[in-house]
């Protein structure tokens, strides 16, 4: 019993020893965010830097590094982004904060799955991340801001012609297009939403202004449900109210064909 006591004050003894010689608390390593922002002129390709990260082991720093694009936009127009992948991801923020993560930054557009994307951004100061190793760039277009904004004002628009219609922020108004049919029939309008599937509504009314019943027939294609008479009708579009932030910063966009 001596001897089983004796073995036990030993084990206890080196135990106590080994606890006073170990560091009660491993350093832990410090994070690092840096921020980089070059400026990005309209039409200029980049192949973008993303999100890197680098570790010091003499220092035990570990430092995450964001490459922001900044681009000017003017007034009077809208922005095309092309990329050459449509499985990577493009950012939009309004503003960035400096030496955080890039997630942490004022986020207002999230782009992914195409290669082409259309904003009608208000004239301004911006910020693009994309996904390292992604080439893109980003394309100003002049645009004119109509004036078919009623009936009395609309635009004539020939049968197989397709129209480009931008709402220019702070006049997004309805747009009105007339279109004269020569013979009864079943009419069929495309409109494409260039921006984001459901930011524009199409009615397709009467000289009187009755509406004339359509059906859809996929996400662009609308027909009339019956056959119209031969006469003069109106197609207007109808830009819908911003529901969010993001959407807010997407605008209003969209082509417009009948037949």
């Amino acid at each position: 019993m001596k001897k089983l006591m004796k073995q036990f004050l030993c084990m206890a003894l080196a135990l106590c020893l080994m606890t006073c010689f170990l560091p009660q608390q491993a350093d832990a390593a410090t994070i690092k965010y840096v921020t980089k922002v070059s400026s990005l002129k309209s039409g200029t390709a980049v192949t973008a830097k993303g999100y890197t990260s680098s570790y010091s082991s003499s220092t035990e720093v570990f430092t995450y590094t964001s490459q922001f694009y900044k681009i000017s936009v003017p007034s009077g127009g809208y922005v095309t982004f092309h990329t050459t992948d449509a499985s990577k991801d493009l950012y939009l923020y309004k503003s960035i904060k400096k030496n955080k993560a890039y997630h942490e930054s004022n986020e207002i557009g999230f782009m992914y799955n195409k290669k082409t994307y259309y904003r009608v951004l208000p004239a301004g100061t911006y910020y693009v991340f994309a996904s390292k190793g992604l080439r893109f760039k980003w394309v100003f277009h002049k645009a004119t801001n109509s004036t078919n904004y009623c009936k009395s004002k609309a635009t004539a628009l020939k049968a197989g012609k397709k129209v480009t219609s931008v709402f220019f922020r702070g006049y997004e108004f309805n747009k009105w297009y007339k279109i004269t049919v020569s013979s009864k029939k079943t009419l069929s309008v495309n409109l494409t939403d260039l921006i984001s599937s459901g930011t524009v509504s199409l009615d397709v009314l009467k000289s009187s202004g009755m509406r004339v019943n359509i059906t859809s027939v996929n996400d662009t294609t609308w027909r009339t449900k019956s056959a119209v008479n031969k006469g003069t009708y109106y197609l207007r579009l109808r830009p819908l109210d911003y529901s969010s932030t993001t959407d807010y910063y997407r605008g209003r966009m969209c082509t417009l064909l009948w037949k």
